[in-house]
């Protein structure tokens, strides 16, 4: 380490502490109680470096997880990336020291990461472990400036498994689901049908309100989703937050559920059989039950095939794929022309292919 020096009749003390950082001191006083004020600037710089290099990545969790919420919000998000972090990335490298926290190191957990029998996770699990890492160590660096940031990006494993398409349903699906299964089929019924006729993921249908659509136009705001623990977020981004005009067949789906839900004291549009907020496993286990294929989301993906002749812009207005919109905008009780004009579009185009689709089966979508 070196000693301070006199410099325009200034101390100047140039410290390098062991994680690599620097920082040069200068007196605002001369003579000796300059050299002390440097000194004690200095061996401060030193100390606190030591203190916070020796800490490790279990002590910087919780403030990394307070820090995220912060910017992004409760989403879906925000617990993908809790999850990943404490199911694969703490059990690996929770006792490390931030200091010790290299490219090598982080990628390795990547790399390594297995599920409880000893198999690698879905290639979808892996990208989120290497979110979770890419946010932790920009944390890191940008916020508690103990490590250098890593430009480098992560990569996934060259064999690690492709995302399975998702299936959709067909013609003879949604023959069973819209002419031949009724209220008495299930407590979930009507939340497909109307998966499938506005895009709706399946925590945006089960964490609606009754008091979510404007009876008199139309008009259903979507500002919240139901987790698979149960839990409400603000949605899987920032963009699910959205308002758009139900078609008259979603209005109608709407409306048959509020008759099957009359006697439940409840807020909710589709709850459970006591009128409690419903469990995502619920939802699920009712949709293998009736033998339908894929998973509740796969309804999204049906809506986007039903609609291929719709413009892309007024199809991502209705899925939330299009940038944030001003609060105002989003949270207003008034339809403008355009909603009302872009309701029209989709309602045009589902009934059409709906109706060619259900009469015949043999159809197979794409």
């Amino acid at each position: 380490m070196s000693e301070p020096f006199i410099s325009k009749g200034r101390w100047v003390y140039k410290v390098v502490r062991a994680d690599g950082a620097h920082k040069t001191f200068t007196s605002v006083k001369t003579g000796l109680a300059g050299k002390k004020a440097v000194l004690k600037k200095g061996r401060d710089f030193i100390e606190g470096g030591l203190n916070r290099s020796n800490k490790t990545v279990k002590d910087f969790w919780p403030a990394f997880l307070a820090y995220y919420k912060n910017i992004h919000g409760l989403t879906e998000g925000y617990y993908s990336i809790k999850h990943a972090g404490e199911s694969y990335v703490l059990p690996q490298i929770a006792k490390k020291t931030v200091s010790e926290l290299k490219y090598k190191l982080l990628q390795n957990v990547i790399m390594e990461a297995k599920l409880r029998d000893g198999t690698r996770p879905s290639r979808k699990t892996l990208e989120r472990i290497r979110t979770c890492i890419s946010q932790f160590s920009r944390y890191l660096a940008l916020v508690e400036e103990v490590c250098e940031p890593i430009l480098v990006p992560f990569q996934l494993p060259y064999d690690a498994a492709r995302s399975v398409e998702r299936e959709i349903l067909q013609p003879e699906d949604l023959n069973r689901l819209f002419n031949e299964l009724d209220s008495n089929s299930g407590i979930f019924i009507y939340a497909y049908q109307l998966g499938v006729c506005c895009g709706l993921r399946p925590g945006e249908l089960l964490g609606l309100k009754k008091d979510d659509i404007d009876y008199k136009t139309g008009e259903i705001t979507i500002s919240r989703s139901l987790s698979q623990r149960r839990t409400l977020t603000s949605g899987k981004n920032k963009n699910a937050h959205r308002t758009f005009v139900l078609t008259p067949r979603a209005m109608n789906i709407v409306k048959q559920q509020l008759l099957k839900i009359q006697d439940l004291d409840t807020e909710w549009l589709f709850p459970n059989n006591n009128g409690e907020l419903a469990w995502q496993s619920e939802f699920y286990r009712e949709y293998k039950r009736l033998g339908f294929p894929g998973s509740p989301y796969c309804l999204r993906h049906t809506h986007v095939s039903l609609l291929k002749n719709v413009p892309d812009y007024v199809l991502k207005q209705e899925l939330g794929h299009s940038p944030s919109m001003p609060t105002r905008d989003i949270y207003s009780h008034s339809v403008n022309n355009e909603a009302i004009k872009f309701s029209e579009i989709i309602s045009n185009e589902l009934e059409g292919t709906l109706a060619a689709f259900i009469a015949d089966e043999k159809h197979k979508i794409t």
